[in-house]
């Protein structure tokens, strides 16, 4: 990647998609249009990396939102948590 001069923002794994952009941008200087197909590609590239981070992010949400109404359960059941110091005495 360092040969080929990405920038840092662009090292992910749509690099490919921005590597054949910059060579279509390289080879039709003044007609870009010719690269409408490359430019989308890494557009919807990019765009699906966005959606899976958000749908990582809302899945985690949603994890530590279950265990925390699994832990006020717990709490209002009576359940008292024993200490270390308490296992230790056995």
């Amino acid at each position: 990647m360092d040969s080929a001069q990405v920038p840092s923002n662009m090292r992910n794994p749509c690099v490919g998609f921005w590597m054949k952009m910059v060579d279509c941008q390289r080879e039709f200087r003044v007609t870009l249009w010719n690269c409408q197909y490359e430019t989308h590609a890494l557009r919807s590239c990019e765009k699906y990396l966005q959606d899976l981070a958000m749908m990582e992010y809302e899945r985690e949400r949603r994890l530590l939102q279950r265990v925390k109404k699994i832990e006020q359960r717990r709490l209002r059941s009576g359940f008292k948590p024993r200490s270390d110091a308490e296992l230790a005495l056995e």
